[in-house]
């Protein structure tokens, strides 16, 4: 089976899935262990049960923000879940686990400056940039249709 996008999961509703992103969220209880995985096309819950595989699930309980992952489940339909739908997990591949992020709540402007490069990847500011590219690309086409050539000039200063 192929890595299909996060999108897909909602599109075309696949009894089974696998897919792969960065840990965006993770909220760990007794039997339970909550994921919200997201790569360029979306978010996606994916849970892992104590009772179904407990090497997964002590893998899964030792993720952090951001961390690279690869998950293997069943798709199934859960109204509490974000978007309605949720991977319930039976296999995990860890590829990477990051170091503990440093972005939280209430924190200044200069130290989000500080780490612009992990800042972007919020919700709010990925939305932005995306908004941004369409955008560019409706410039770029009208002036295409109109005859337009578009020529990027390198600078470099020796």
């Amino acid at each position: 089976m192929a890595f299909i996008p996060i999108s897909q999961i909602f599109e075309k509703k696949p009894r089974t899935a696998e897919i792969r992103g960065w840990v965006y969220r993770q909220r760990v209880s007794k039997e339970m262990v909550f994921v919200l995985l997201r790569d360029s096309s979306g978010i996606v819950q994916c849970t892992f049960k104590k009772q179904d595989n407990d090497k997964v699930f002590r893998a899964a309980e030792s993720l952090t923000i951001e961390s690279s992952v690869k998950i293997k489940g069943d798709v199934k339909e859960d109204k509490r879940a974000p978007g309605g739908f949720e991977v319930r997990g039976k296999g995990l591949e860890v590829v990477h686990v990051a170091e503990t992020f440093p972005i939280g709540r209430d924190l200044s402007e200069e130290f989000l400056m500080d780490v612009r490069h992990l800042w972007i990847r919020s919700q709010k500011l990925t939305q932005v940039l995306k908004i941004r590219s369409k955008v560019f690309e409706a410039i770029r086409e009208y002036f295409y249709k109109q005859g337009f050539l578009l020529i990027y000039i390198i600078f470099v200063v020796v």
